[in-house]
C-alpha cells in the first residue's frame, strides 16, 4: 500500500471519495490525507504498542564515561530509541556479551554512588529528552572501552505519495481506520458508531501484535537497595 493508496482508502472510507469520480481523489484532497496520515504517524511514535519492528545498535562506549547522547548528531550516532527494551555489552577481547539491566528514574536514583567504577556497566537509565537525542546514563562507570549493544524499536518512515509503506499487511487496516476518522470532521463527514467499532477491532490488533510480555527478574547483586531480593519487570519477547 503506498501513501496514494492509504489516503484514497481512507477517502473513500468516510465517503469523501468514489470510485465514480474517477481513478483517484482530488489532488487537494489527496495532499490534505497524506499531511494527516503524517501527523497520525508522528503520534504512533510515540507509542511503543504502535511500532513493529526492532532493531539493534552497538556503540563503542569510551572508558571513564557517564552519560553519552545518542541520535543522529549524538555522541553515539544513530537512531534516537523511543525506548531502549534490551542491553548488553562487550568487553573488547572477548567473545561473552553481558546483560545490562535497564532502569528508571527512580532505581538509578537509589544508587548512592553513581561514580562507582567496575569492568563494565550492568545498569544504564535512558532518557529520550530531546526531539533527536536521547541520553544514555550508566552504572558502574566502565574502567575501560566497551561495546554496548541496545535494542530499540524502529519508527515509522514518512509517508510518501507513491512509495510504499513499510509496514506488516496487518497494520493496513488500522493505518485506513485511523486515518479516515482523523479527517473526516475535515470534509464534513460523520463519524459513524459502526466505523468506531471497525476502528478499534483494527487499533487493537495493532496492538496485541505488539504486546511484550513482561518477566520478573532480580536485580544484580549488590545493586543499591535491592537487599539481594528486590525484582521488577523486564521486557522480552519480538525479534531480536
Amino acid at each position: 500500500m503506498t501513501g496514494n493508496d492509504l489516503a484514497k482508502y481512507a477517502l473513500g472510507l468516510i465517503g469523501a471519495y468514489s470510485s465514480a469520480d474517477g481513478d483517484a481523489p482530488a489532488a487537494a484532497d489527496a495532499e490534505i490525507a497524506l499531511v494527516h496520515a503524517n501527523l497520525l504517524r508522528k503520534s504512533w511514535n510515540t507509542q511503543q504498542l504502535a511500532l513493529h519492528a526492532i532493531e539493534r545498535a552497538t556503540y563503542s562506549w569510551p572508558s571513564a564515561t557517564t552519560s553519552r547522547t545518542v541520535g543522529t548528531t549524538g555522541n553515539l550516532v544513530g537512531t534516537r530509541p523511543l525506548a531502549i527494551l534490551r542491553a548488553s555489552v562487550l568487553i573488547p577481547g572477548s567473545t561473552v556479551e553481558n546483560p545490562v539491566d535497564v532502569i528508571g528514574d527512580e532505581d538509578y536514583a537509589s544508587i548512592a554512588m553513581k561514580t562507582l567504577t567496575g569492568d563494565y556497566m550492568t545498569a544504564l537509565k535512558y532518557e529520550p529528552n530531546l526531539p533527536t537525542l536521547g541520553t544514555i546514563t550508566v552504572w558502574p562507570v566502565p574502567t575501560g572501552a566497551v561495546f554496548l549493544s541496545v535494542h530499540n524499536k524502529i519508527l515509522l518512515s514518512t509517508i510518501v505519495g507513491q512509495t510504499d509503506i513499510l509496514v506488516p499487511e496487518s497494520y493496513e487496516p488500522a493505518l485506513v481506520t485511523q486515518l479516515a476518522k482523523r479527517i473526516a470532521p475535515l470534509f464534513g463527514k460523520p463519524w459513524t458508531a459502526e466505523l468506531e467499532d471497525v476502528a478499534r477491532g483494527d487499533w487493537a490488533a495493532v496492538k496485541q501484535a505488539n504486546v511484550r510480555v513482561p518477566a520478573e527478574l532480580s536485580m544484580p547483586a549488590g545493586f543499591p537497595g535491592t537487599g539481594g531480593g528486590m525484582t521488577r519487570s523486564r521486557f522480552h519477547g519480538g525479534q531480536f
